[in-house]
């Protein structure tokens, strides 16, 4: 019967442990409270990503060889250089670095603007066309 109480000790032990486990996973897993600061750094960081790539279609769009375009994965910010900045209560002006060839087929760099508004339904227009920068 002692064997039996070890057998039985060892089982509750390691239940334990795995209760305990599985609780602190579930506390990592659950939405953690941001700060005011923090969700609006969220939500800037998130309405940038979405603007640079409408951006970035709309560039890719434009041009006559669309697929000698370099323009970078935004989520590649080391290759990705942009400018964002909210004008107005939801206007913004977004600037994308790209690379495209030419008619002379060099490939050379650019800087074009995009203005966008954000609709009353949470959408973007663009409402500036394609400005070149540089």
């Amino acid at each position: 019967k002692k064997g039996m109480g070890n057998i039985t000790k060892t089982l509750l032990v390691f239940m334990a442990i795995g209760i305990i486990v599985q609780a602190a996973s579930n506390s990592k897993n659950s939405n953690v409270t941001l700060t005011p600061e923090q969700k609006e750094a969220k939500a800037k960081s998130a309405t940038l990503d979405a603007l640079s790539n409408k951006c970035a279609d709309a560039i890719q769009a434009s041009l006559k060889f669309p697929e000698g375009a370099e323009i970078p994965n935004v989520y590649n910010v080391s290759d990705y250089k942009k400018f964002f900045q909210e004008e107005k209560k939801g206007v913004y002006r977004v600037q994308v670095t790209f690379k495209a060839r030419n008619g002379f087929n060099a490939l050379k760099q650019s800087i074009v603007e995009c203005k966008w508004k954000k609709t009353a339904s949470g959408d973007f227009v663009n409402i500036g066309g394609l400005t070149k920068i540089e």
